[in-house]
């Protein structure tokens, strides 16, 4: 429409126009708004996939520490009662001249200690991530957590 038509409609005219415009103007505006939370839902969607997968590959990758752990745990408890076999006598020179192999034991003993307690702290404050665990596993984890927070309760009834 130029501006020669435009001046020669009423006023009445004018108003139709402009209430023809401003109800397309607000169907426009609603269907901006209905697209930008539709475009906010579908992020949402992408943001619990990738914190889903992400959860997922943290649960097998504390899957697998576990799985080392208890194959170490074996095998270490395999050694030992292997090496109580054979040696039932210790020659006191062999100690003397390796401490550095006990230190070592040690730093490797109390690593595996902090490793079990955060662990079992882990499980603790998120029992809910047991059911992850086999059947076996899961019941004495549950049980010595269950033991743990006794021996704290009666430790606190004591001091008390």
């Amino acid at each position: 429409m130029t501006d020669k038509e435009l001046r020669k409609l009423s006023r009445l005219e004018l108003l139709e126009l402009l209430l023809k415009e401003s109800s397309e103007n607000q169907k426009l505006r609603e269907e901006l708004n209905k697209l930008k939370s539709e475009n906010k839902i579908e992020k949402t969607a992408e943001r619990l996939t990738e914190t889903a997968d992400n959860l997922d590959s943290s649960i097998q990758n504390i899957e697998t520490i576990i799985q080392n752990l208890i194959a170490d745990k074996n095998t270490e408890s395999a050694k030992d009662s292997e090496a109580e076999s054979e040696t039932e006598v210790i020659d006191e020179t062999e100690t003397t001249d390796n401490p550095e192999s006990d230190i070592q034991k040690q730093k490797k003993n109390s690593e595996d200690a902090d490793i079990y307690r955060r662990f079992m702290q882990f499980f603790y404050y998120n029992r809910n991530n047991l059911v992850f665990l086999p059947d076996d596993l899961r019941k004495d984890v549950t049980r010595r957590l269950s033991e743990i927070m006794e021996n704290a309760q009666s430790k606190k009834s004591d001091d008390d």
